[in-house]
């Protein structure tokens, strides 16, 4: 997330129980030493039916300050394991061999794409950050937020690999 000369770098991977397994939120300024955010805590929002993000919100719980909040608009999706080599199609691999100056493209109807395969799917949107701090100052920035929610997360009610009740994305 870049707000002006300040870039807000976030890492959270966890177990379906909420456990972490990985997490970072640190404020990067030119000139200072990065800023340790506390532990961060995420609420995604998802289309009815669905593992697609629609928006998130962060909150950065720093020890002895009042809490950051950071709203998360969503504004164009990328799939990264749709078409880019990542190992969902069986035709197109990184690395693997097509040929001579091959050039290939793939389009895909989102729609059309089998909820299973999209939960295997990192998705990274381009966003705009809308930055509360403990002043009342609100701060809009944009950049990139990366998300999946794979297999069961209970925090979400996904208890499955793929719920019975997910259709496919909007």
């Amino acid at each position: 997330m870049q707000f002006g000369s300040d870039t807000i770098v976030v890492i959270v991977q966890e177990d379906d129980t909420g456990r972490r397994l990985l997490e970072e939120a640190i404020r990067i300024r030119p000139d200072t030493e990065p800023e340790w955010l506390g532990r961060p805590e995420h609420a995604l929002r998802f289309a009815p039916g669905t593992r697609t993000v629609t928006s998130a919100t962060l909150t950065f719980h720093r020890p002895g300050r009042d809490p950051l909040v950071v709203e998360c608009e969503l504004l164009v999706a990328n799939l990264l394991a749709i078409g880019t080599g990542y190992g969902l199609e069986p035709d197109w691999r990184h690395g693997m061999w097509q040929g001579d100056l091959v050039v290939q493209s793939l389009r895909r109807d989102t729609r059309e794409i089998d909820p299973a395969t999209l939960m295997f799917c990192p998705t990274d949107h381009l966003a705009r950050f809308h930055l509360t701090g403990g002043d009342g100052r609100a701060v809009v920035g944009t950049g990139l937020f990366e998300v999946a929610v794979i297999g069961p997360h209970r925090q979400y009610g996904f208890t499955g690999f793929v719920d019975a009740d997910e259709t496919r994305s909007p």
